[in-house]
């Protein structure tokens, strides 16, 4: 009997470190995909308007939503100015 309880607790173990490697990776990407986007911003809106105003950059850097990035990302090529931005 002994030994199935410490079988079950090796699978047990085996699947939580698994499980928590998944979630590591998945947060990983998630954070790199964020990084790129805010850098893709910054990027795109100091080539088209120079320095930009540390309102801006503290709002684009502060941003975590992967959706609104990527809608940030469509505008800073087409406003006419950063603070027509939807930030």
């Amino acid at each position: 009997m002994g030994r199935y309880i410490e079988q079950g607790r090796n699978q047990g173990i085996s699947q939580g470190i698994s499980q928590g490697i998944s979630q590591g990776i998945s947060q990983g990407i998630s954070r790199g995909q964020i990084e790129g986007l805010r850098e893709g911003v910054m990027d795109i809106l100091e080539v088209r308007f120079g320095k930009l105003a540390t309102a801006i950059q503290v709002k684009v850097n502060s941003c975590t939503d992967l959706r609104k990035l990527k809608k940030i990302l469509r505008q800073a090529v087409l406003v006419g100015s950063p603070d027509e931005l939807d930030l």
